[in-house]
């Protein structure tokens, strides 16, 4: 049986709201409810590695609309987007995926090559993840922007 989280009273106002630390926490909520166990064990995996799965502070992000904006012009420049990632195609040595803030989506890619330390963690990261991506403007193949 499920159990569920009980309803603040009407008055409690601002001592009703919880961190989601402390939820988690608490034996007594049941925030997981609903989450895939496979999103909780590769978030449970990156917290044993030591990483901070939910940072308070990241860099500073352009908007992806920004960054489309004279975009050939900026190739090669790093830089810095954040949002959730769409789906993710796997392709051995390359990785790629949509990353959508509010103001665009701009397709990220990853090559083995340039991430070596990251490469065999990466099936950590999977679409719907809300990430930070810094990294140099680029054309695929396919003249597709990257």
């Amino acid at each position: 049986s499920s159990r569920r989280v009980p309803e603040a009273p009407p008055r409690a106002g601002l001592r009703a709201r919880f961190t989601a630390r402390r939820l988690l926490h608490c034996p007594a909520f049941l925030v997981t409810d609903g989450i895939d166990p496979d999103r909780l064990t590769k978030l449970r995996a990156l917290a044993e590695a030591g990483v901070d799965a939910f940072p308070a502070r990241v860099p500073r992000a352009e908007p992806i609309a920004g960054v489309l904006i004279g975009f050939e012009q900026r190739l090669g420049q790093k830089v810095t987007i954040a949002g959730r990632l769409g789906q993710i195609r796997d392709f051995g040595k390359l990785r790629f995926a949509h990353l959508q803030d509010r103001s665009g989506s701009l397709q990220v890619g990853f090559q083995r090559e340039r991430m070596p330390e990251f490469w065999p963690e990466r099936k950590r990261i999977e679409s719907n993840d809300l990430v930070s991506v810094t990294g140099e403007l680029g054309l695929t193949q396919k003249g597709e922007r990257t």
